[in-house]
């Protein structure tokens, strides 16, 4: 989150009072509304990964959806953007909502050695008595 806040603050000119309440901004309520989809990622020469996109339009959302993309290095840090939108710098909200799931994405799978609670059998499934099946000879009807 600190290298995004980083790119917010040299990149796109967001100023200390907009970073504070980035929840309320229209990129992060972009990407809280899932219009942000199909990110599809490639590493490319000396350590840089490319990631694209597409964002569905706020506001018309029949509309083709806008083609995002992000260059940033391995370490994190974001070294440019682009998108199709009219203002195509990389300090669209669609680059920045992009931005926002990436994050979102990198925390949900941060740590996948913790065991969770679907990693044990369940308890409550095991049968209580054994159970002595009898061939159909041995039956008594």
């Amino acid at each position: 989150m600190g290298d995004i806040m980083v790119y917010l603050m040299t990149y796109c000119d967001w100023s200390a009072n907009r970073l504070k309440s980035y929840k309320d901004d229209n990129s992060f309520k972009l990407y809280q509304t899932n219009h942000i989809d199909k990110v599809l990622m490639a590493s490319v020469a000396h350590g840089y990964i490319y990631v694209k996109s597409t964002c569905v339009p706020e506001t018309r959302q029949s509309e083709k959806p806008y083609q995002t993309w992000i260059f940033l290095h391995k370490n994190g840090s974001v070294k440019s953007g682009g998108c199709t939108c009219v203002a195509d710098d990389g300090s669209c909200k669609h680059c920045v909502a992009l931005l926002f799931a990436l994050h979102d994405f990198s925390e949900r799978h941060q740590d996948r050695g913790t065991e969770v609670c679907t990693d044990n059998p369940c308890k409550w499934d095991r049968p209580r008595q054994a159970s002595n099946p009898l061939t159909i000879q041995n039956i008594n009807f």
